[in-house]
């Protein structure tokens, strides 16, 4: 609960002043001065919203008040912090089958399965891909399921194959709680093995209207991410049976083109997820000295990097949907997911972290899906969980 005050004066002689919030009034009108009234914020959604006063006299004129914008930020009951499997190694990922089962990927090649309600793993290993590099930031980094999953049993991993050392997006086919390696089908691999520097990898898969969307970072190589003969710092869409859509938006059939590409501009977009109900699709990209960035997913577009982060006046360049600064420190974005459940109130948020600074922020959307808010989510407002360097 608030106060909210406003002070008022009339050369006839205020009567009273009534408080508004947005276009509702909060309380009745306060007709002694000080002119107050009292707000409980947890009667109003999260967000922003306009406070404004309207102050009358005994002769029925009025005058409002300079309207004041606010930020409703409200700590919701019932969210808190606990842990809830421990003993894995190095875990990169978590997707949930239609049953309920929870896989989770780690860097090292393995899949684990747990069924609902349990956090210990079943055994052996859902997959276990023995195949893999691990140096630096490669490994089993990505993992989405087949819309059909249900019937089919498929599911898409992106990993770093150890021989050759080439990124590589595979399709499985689990039977039960596992999955014999001889279901793998390589659907895309990179056409250039990695050398020197294993950092940038990217990873994040999905599935949207049935074909695969991944990233791949730009491998320290970033004078690679403008052209279009490279997979480096780009998002990639093929089908889902590994051919590629002819309307992939640099599609150029025997041409120079790589014809997978589906945007460019891209640092170290590790993160990515589609959200059904809007059928939009965002990209978190780790930024280089200064800015990190939440894009929005759009065929064609040109995200700027290295050229320049956060936005950009250049022209041809598609400016991200939010970012933020360093501020001087460590700063890794992880974004996010769009939350569309029932148990909590934060409905069409989209959750977002920082890898290297340590808290979860939430961003609002107006109806025409442009950000109004970046809120705190954890740690609560004004406390600090910095672990960067």
């Amino acid at each position: 609960v608030v106060t909210i005050s406003a002070t008022a004066s009339d050369n006839v002689g205020v009567f009273g002043v009534q408080f508004k919030l947005d276009v509702a009034n909060v309380g009745n009108e306060d007709i002694v001065a000080p002119y107050s009234v009292f707000w409980n914020t947890t009667n109003t959604s999260n967000g922003i919203h306009v406070l404004s006063a309207t102050a009358r006299d005994a002769a029925g004129n009025s005058a409002n008040s300079t309207p004041v914008s606010v930020i409703v930020n409200n700590t919701q009951p019932g969210i808190e912090e606990q842990i809830e499997i421990i003993g894995l190694t190095a875990p990169t990922n978590i997707v949930f089958l239609p049953d309920g089962r929870r896989l989770i990927t780690e860097k090292g090649g393995i899949i684990k399965v747990f069924l609902p309600g349990k956090t210990a793993p079943e055994t052996p290993s859902f997959l276990s891909i023995s195949n893999i590099n691990v140096q630096g930031e490669s490994g089993l980094l990505g993992i989405t399921i087949d819309p059909n999953f249900a019937t089919n049993s498929y599911y898409y991993v992106f990993y770093s194959a150890q021989t050759p050392i080439l990124d590589r997006v595979s399709r499985f086919t689990a039977n039960g709680n596992q999955t014999n390696i001889s279901t793998e089908l390589i659907l895309w691999q990179d056409n250039n093995a990695a050398t020197g520097l294993h950092e940038h990898r990217g990873g994040a898969i999905i599935v949207s209207s049935n074909q695969l969307y991944f990233t791949v970072g730009d491998h320290f190589e970033p004078s690679t991410v403008q052209s279009l003969t490279s997979y480096y710092g780009k998002v990639l869409r093929i089908n889902l049976d590994g051919s590629i859509p002819s309307d992939n938006p640099y599609y150029d059939g025997a041409g120079p083109n790589l014809d997978e590409i589906w945007a460019i501009g891209l640092r170290n977009p590790y993160r990515m997820s589609y959200d059904m109900a809007s059928g939009r699709i965002f990209i978190g990209d780790v930024g280089g000295a200064s800015v990190e960035e939440i894009n929005l997913g759009v065929g064609g577009a040109n995200y700027g990097w290295p050229i320049c982060e956060g936005p950009c006046g250049n022209p041809g360049m598609t400016n991200p949907l939010y970012s933020y600064t360093h501020d001087g420190k460590s700063a890794a974005v992880t974004a996010g997911m769009v939350y569309r459940g029932t148990q909590f109130p934060h409905v069409g948020n989209l959750f977002y972290g920082d890898y290297a600074q340590g808290w979860i922020k939430r961003l609002l959307f107006n109806s025409s899906g442009d950000v109004t808010a970046s809120l705190d989510f954890w740690p609560p407002a004004g406390q600090s969980q910095y672990i960067g360097a």
